[in-house]
């Protein structure tokens, strides 16, 4: 007899938790896809962003420049996607991204303050700059990270 009314006891039991066990994981399973869809769409902003500054960078180490920044105008502020990157980001990305900012903010003091001009007084930056390789070295360090997180983007 004790065990019977232990069975019935267990199944009363389960059977007043299974509701709040599934309503607990269906909480945690959409809080987890919110976040999932943030990262991913942080990966693309911080994707697009990256495009414009190669085009950028391109622009200006051309010593007769055919091309600029014509990108899309309504990119998301680096200031912005560095908040964001520190809450939803991995470590590589978070990494990546520091290294990137810091080094597009040294080529800009670069171009502002210690440009070479071509012979048509267009300033410009030459490929024998360090600035220029670092640069460049960044663009595809965070290139590499945003591949590797778009892989597993449920990983923080």
């Amino acid at each position: 007899m004790e065990a019977t009314a232990i069975l019935a006891g267990l199944g009363l039991v389960t059977t007043m938790a299974a509701p709040l066990l599934a309503s607990w994981f269906t909480h945690r399973r959409g809080r987890e896809a919110r976040l999932r869809d943030l990262r991913i769409q942080l990966f693309i902003d911080v994707g697009e962003y990256l495009e414009e500054s190669s085009r950028r960078l391109e622009a200006v180490t051309e010593f007769y420049p055919t091309s600029g920044s014509s990108g899309p105008k309504n990119l998301v502020h680096p200031t912005l996607l560095t908040a964001r990157v520190d809450l939803l980001a991995s470590g590589s990305v978070r990494e990546a991204w520091r290294d990137f900012v810091k080094t597009e903010d040294h080529l800009s003091w670069e171009w502002q303050e210690n440009p070479d001009v071509n012979s048509e007084g267009h300033p410009y930056i030459p490929d024998s700059r360090p600035v220029v390789a670092t640069s460049r070295e960044s663009v595809e360090a965070l290139r590499k990270a945003l591949r590797d997180a778009m892989k597993n983007p449920d990983k923080r």
